[in-house]
């Protein structure tokens, strides 16, 4: 090519090629000779261009398919022969370390001043990260999916600006809905939350919203069949640069059997106390690596001491006298070396000098502790001493 054709090179400076984004490289029409590069690409090659190399660089190249491509037929040597003077092909290079790199070659031709192709400029990505990252993405996505499918976790994307709300399956099973009913906004949410739950819910959203405090809380819904759940739910709220909330986004799970479970667990526990205060049984624990003894109140008065009084475990050996005193004490440290349990009966001597006969029972709970209660069967042992004589 002549020199005066070559002109319109003036229009791309070394300078601001370099500053380019993006790899990038100027061909001669007539022979695809290399007239301009930047230092992007010979990153993105692995090599620099040479004199000798024609349109890309002498390299190997390849179809997404894996077939060869000729260098007469890449996407520089086709836009120059008039083919698709503008193209976005997607090739696979291969560097001369053996890598190979897929990009997207971007043609764009450049005229003379009688208005002949003069040369072709190509602009090169490397979308092989980004493939590997929404590859990367894509697994991520459907291992979360997968994992909230099979857990009772779901999630919502609340957009504020407009009401809608896009739900997981499991979101929407929660509240008995379908996935992305017409009607999924968060007023639809919010008449499904219990009537005595409702208030404390809208005030939390508006809490939320203004970045008082984050959506975090349980809460009760009834589902369309009139059956009511208990939920926990924590949301994030997102922002535009102008602060007002746009978004919130959260994620949910129905804790109905754990309620359930608190529920019956209450009622056990004041059942046994019911149980323990009409038989005068009084509990205590044992921390095995401190031997911290946490006696009940009926448990000191028991020992003949009042609610506020200590009662340390060398308290309880103490008031058993010397003829049981050791067979006591061996009986509760072969009970915690076999992890084992207990029940024994052992005369007792009470602070004020009277003499009572104690019922003390315990069983090692887990490595850190043992539990037990103890009741007076003063009365008991009087009474069968008394039919004995």
């Amino acid at each position: 090519m002549d020199l005066p054709a070559r002109r319109w090179l003036d229009d791309f400076p070394p300078a601001s090629f370099e500053r380019l984004p993006v790899a990038a490289f100027i061909c001669d029409a007539r022979d695809g000779e290399i007239l301009r590069f930047n230092s992007r690409v010979v990153r993105l090659w692995g090599r620099t261009p040479a004199a000798e190399d024609r349109y890309s660089g002498a390299l190997r190249m390849f179809l997404p398919s894996g077939a060869p491509l000729p260098p007469d037929e890449s996407p520089v040597a086709r836009a120059l022969r008039g083919f698709r003077p503008l193209l976005e092909d997607e090739i696979v290079i291969e560097r001369p370390d053996g890598r190979r790199v897929t990009v997207t070659d971007h043609v764009e031709l450049l005229y003379d001043g009688q208005g002949r192709v003069a040369a072709a400029i190509d602009a090169l990505i490397d979308v092989s990260t980004m493939k590997e990252t929404e590859q990367a993405l894509a697994a991520s996505e459907a291992r979360l999916q997968l994992a909230l499918e099979v857990s009772d976790f779901g999630t919502y994307d609340w957009d504020v600006t407009t009401d809608r709300v896009v739900r997981s399956a499991n979101a929407a099973r929660m509240l008995g809905v379908q996935k992305d009913g017409p009607g999924a906004t968060r007023d639809e949410f919010r008449m499904r939350v219990h009537p005595d739950d409702r208030e404390r819910v809208i005030q939390a959203e508006r809490d939320a919203l203004a970045g008082v405090r984050p959506f975090d809380m349980e809460f009760r819904v009834i589902r369309p069949s009139g059956e009511i759940r208990w939920l926990t739910d924590r949301a994030r709220v997102f922002r535009g640069t102008d602060g007002r909330p746009l978004r919130m986004i959260g994620a949910r799970m129905d804790i109905t059997e754990r309620r359930r479970a608190e529920a019956a667990l209450r009622v056990g526990e004041a059942r046994l106390q019911l149980a323990l205060q009409a038989g005068r049984f009084g509990s205590w624990e044992l921390n095995l690596d401190t031997r911290a003894l946490t006696a009940s109140a009926q448990c000191k008065a028991n020992h003949g001491l009042l609610p506020d009084d200590e009662l340390p475990l060398e308290r309880v050996l103490a008031a058993v006298p010397e003829s049981h005193r050791e067979d006591f004490s061996a009986l509760i440290e072969r009970t915690i070396a076999t992890h084992g349990s207990f029940i024994v009966e052992v005369p007792n001597r009470w602070p004020d000098g009277t003499d009572h006969w104690m019922l003390i029972s315990g069983r090692v709970v887990d490595a850190t502790s043992m539990a037990g209660v103890t009741q007076d069967v003063t009365e008991r042992k009087r009474a069968e001493q008394q039919l004995a004589v």
